[in-house]
């Protein structure tokens, strides 16, 4: 229920920065990463920025 309500609340950020911010906040668990695979098979990893104000992405090589 805690993490419905979290995405209500801040439901004018992306579902990434939601998910992001709320294990952060909400968990106490720093440094995650998501990693998303685009149709054409390349892949980017995405985290907070260093000011946790958005997710930065960056390509895996």
């Amino acid at each position: 229920d805690m993490y419905k309500e979290y995405f209500k609340v801040n439901k004018d950020r992306s579902d990434e920065m939601n998910f992001l911010k709320f294990i952060e906040e909400m968990m106490y668990v720093k440094g995650v990463t998501l990693v998303k695979i685009n149709s054409d098979g390349t892949t980017v990893k995405k985290n907070l920025n260093s000011t946790k104000t958005d997710v930065s992405e960056t390509p895996c090589q």
